[in-house]
């Protein structure tokens, strides 16, 4: 201070006085104390030399950048745009400050920092006006100059007063997804509680909170995040304006709940209104589209409206996991299989549990219908497969002959033969005519566990924990060709309707398109995390949709090899079945049932 006052023109005496005054004024003992109140107004009483330097002008500037929250670096545009100067003016004015050591400018980072006893010192009456003059200074609330603006926005305009305009644009969805890209989730949640109390603000920031991790980590899951939390609360006119609005603005290809899955808002996490209290192990959705039966874990089946999303009726009378369902073609029974060792049937609009299928002597592992609903062919634990008549319950064959566990069954479109695999490394061809065995399929070196065929019925694609897949001729039994790529096992395959492609999905993480014709492998799809369990491939031949235990379900473009949707759950996913190119019904680990719709932009 004495040296810029003496430049100034005053004498070194008179320049050490003003300055033993200002120290008298606010007590120079209190420079000893370290802590509190006292040693804030020691300092105050230092900073007041310098104050004193100032022009009226530059005073006025000082003081309005006491608006700036405490402890955050003001971005030198900021600044600018608060002082109503350009940035060369504005630069010049903060080096004059910075040199009376008022605040330390780092002109690097186009920041300034002042101390917290320098905000206060320096309380502007004018505060209101100020907050207001800075958020008007960015013309586009959409397209703000910096991740400190995106940040403080919403607080600015609530030190401003604005709170209508706070609301207008914290009900944007577009806003909303604009300011996650630019800064985080947490950021994104604090800037509801400006417009508490608020039922609409609580709820939207719940799914938020709700979904943070998620968001986190996928950003592009805020569409599906957000209806899926918020489905519950449609009823309230603001939420479903809401979610109307996230929809419409969704833009890419992505996952739509179409029924409440997701922890909801208000509720306790992982503890969904509805669902299973264990691991939904499979789904099947009937020919018409409109109901879906879910097997869980805990014993039971549930029967779900996929219009509505309710659940109908639960069905109770396995003693253990129920491990597989499959529906007849009409839609009207469906025949469960069960760790229990028995299969049953129920009739699905009554909720009556028709027979039960008794003669298994182990669990039993998965369960295929012929075409005319009439029969039904069970795997099983035991070794065997077994031959039912579903109108009557009769066993009309058992099917003996691997000598491990059977894993997998699937039945030809013509109905008359079955292809099973089993942990014995083969697959093997039945007749379910005479129940006798056609041919056994050998070349795996570990067990088997997924089988597909192609829609003529004459190819069988089976996969296996050797890492591979291999593609059989089912009337010679011949191994056309084996499908070597992935680093493990082979979880599921699924084929394209026109039999020209399968696609694969592995513990590797990946799934792969082959062209069996040629045996070879078109490409690689990357992007979970974890295990892929199961990959289904839509009636259009387009897409193939994956679950995993990552938590995710993905749809897949099969020309060009990319993701273009995902959809995160809150737990691990199982199962799903696939109705056509656009809806998806998922189960979870968590005993959820997921019913999502691909949803496609316009253009596309």
């Amino acid at each position: 201070m004495m040296r810029l006052r003496m430049k100034q023109g005053d004498s070194p005496e008179h320049a050490a006085q003003r300055l033993l005054q200002i120290l008298e004024r606010k007590g120079p003992r209190g420079l000893a104390m370290g802590i509190g109140e006292p040693r804030h107004r020691s300092i105050e009483g230092v900073l007041q030399g310098s104050l004193e330097l100032l022009s009226p002008e530059d005073r006025t500037r000082l003081m309005e950048l006491s608006i700036f929250p405490e402890d955050i670096p003001i971005p030198l545009s900021a600044a600018a745009a608060v002082w109503q100067a350009d940035e060369l003016e504005a630069e010049e004015t903060a080096l004059r400050f910075a040199g009376l050591s008022l605040f330390k400018l780092d002109l690097g980072r186009g920041a300034i920092r002042m101390h917290d006893v320098m905000r206060k010192s320096l309380a502007n009456p004018k505060a209101v006006e100020i907050h207001s003059r800075l958020v008007d200074a960015w013309p586009n609330w959409m397209q703000l100059p910096d991740s400190s603006a995106w940040r403080w926005l919403i607080w600015h305009l609530a030190q401003a007063g604005r709170k209508a305009d706070i609301e207008r644009i914290l009900y944007d969805p577009a806003w909303l997804q604009a300011k996650l890209r630019a800064t985080d989730v947490n950021a994104l949640i604090g800037d509801f509680e400006h417009l508490m109390p608020a039922l609409e603000a609580e709820l939207i920031q719940g799914a938020l909170r709700f979904s943070s991790d998620i968001l986190a980590k996928y950003p592009s899951q805020f569409a599906s995040q957000m209806v899926g939390r918020l489905l519950p609360y449609e009823g309230q006119a603001a939420i479903k304006q809401f979610t109307a609005s996230v929809a419409q603005g969704a833009g890419r290809p992505w996952l739509r709940p179409l029924r409440s899955a997701l922890d909801p808002p208000r509720t306790a996490l992982a503890c969904p209104p509805t669902g299973h209290s264990s691991w939904v192990n499979a789904v099947a959705v009937n020919s018409h589209g409109r109901r879906a039966v879910s097997a869980s874990g805990d014993g039971t089946l549930k029967v779900w409206h996929l219009e509505t999303g309710d659940e109908l009726r639960t069905l109770i009378g396995h003693s253990n996991s129920v491990t597989a369902v499959a529906l007849t073609p009409d839609g009207l029974r469906a025949v469960s299989a069960s760790g229990d060792g028995t299969l049953k049937v129920w009739h699905l609009e009554t909720g009556d549990e028709l027979r039960t299928l008794m003669g298994h002597s182990n669990s039993v592992t998965a369960v295929a219908l012929s075409p005319d609903g009439l029969r039904a062919v069970s795997a099983s634990g035991d070794g065997t497969l077994k031959v039912w008549h579903l109108e009557t319950g009769d066993e009309l064959h058992t099917l003996a002959g691997h000598s491990g566990w059977v894993s997998a069954v699937a039945v030809t479109s013509d109905g008359l033969r079955a292809v099973s695999t089993s942990r014995d490394r083969t697959l093997k061809v039945w007749d379910l005519e005479t129940g006798s065995q056609l041919r056994t399929l050998a070349g795996h070196t570990d067990g088997v566990i997924s089988v597909t065929l192609t829609p003529d019925g004459l190819r069988a694609i089976s996969g296996s924990l050797d890492k591979t897949l291999k593609v059989w001729d089912l009337e010679t039994g011949d191994e056309l060709r084996t499908l070597v790529g992935h680093d493990s096992w082979v979880r599921a395959v699924a084929v394209t309707p026109d039999g020209q492609r399968a696609v694969s999905a592995s513990r590797d993480r990946t799934l792969k398109v082959w062209d069996l014709e040629t045996g070879g492998q078109l490409r690689t799809l990357g992007g979970h995390t974890e295990e892929v369990t199961s990959v289904a491939v839509t009636s259009d031949g387009l897409r193939a949709v994956s679950a995993s235990f990552d938590h995710t379900l993905k749809a897949w473009d099969l020309k060009i090899g990319g993701a273009v949707a995902t959809f995160v759950c809150d737990a691990s996913v199982n199962c799903f079945a696939l109705r056509n190119y656009q809806t998806i019904v998922a189960g979870d680990r968590a005993g959820r049932v997921h019913h999502l719709s691909l949803e496609l932009p316009q253009q596309a």
